[in-house]
């Protein structure tokens, strides 16, 4: 479920093949989810739902990234998209955009 970021330059990761971010600028800056990307692949109801929120928690609240980690784990650990997203910031080397 990877989304190229578009006009990207910033050399950390994106968010790696579970949520469809877009991001604009130099440094690139997340926008939102790409609701429409996700929905034309045929991603539930439900489970953008949750990768919202995600996004929500990860990069709208106060939460550093750790915080906002351990929130999506006790929040959504039970669906799969979710719990990828947190597997891949848990493994970036580099950190992730924010």
């Amino acid at each position: 479920m990877l989304d190229v970021l578009r006009g990207c330059r910033d050399l950390r990761d994106g968010c790696g093949k579970t949520l469809s971010l877009i991001a604009d600028g130099n440094p690139a800056e997340v926008r939102g989810v790409n609701v429409v990307g996700l929905e034309r692949r045929g991603v539930p109801p439900e489970t953008i739902r949750v990768l919202k929120e995600s996004y929500r928690i990860l990069y709208r609240s106060k939460l550093n990234t750790k915080q906002a980690v351990e929130e999506m784990k006790k929040s959504f650990w039970d669906v799969a998209e979710a719990r990828e997203l947190v597997e891949f910031i848990e493994k970036s080397e580099r950190g992730i955009i924010r």
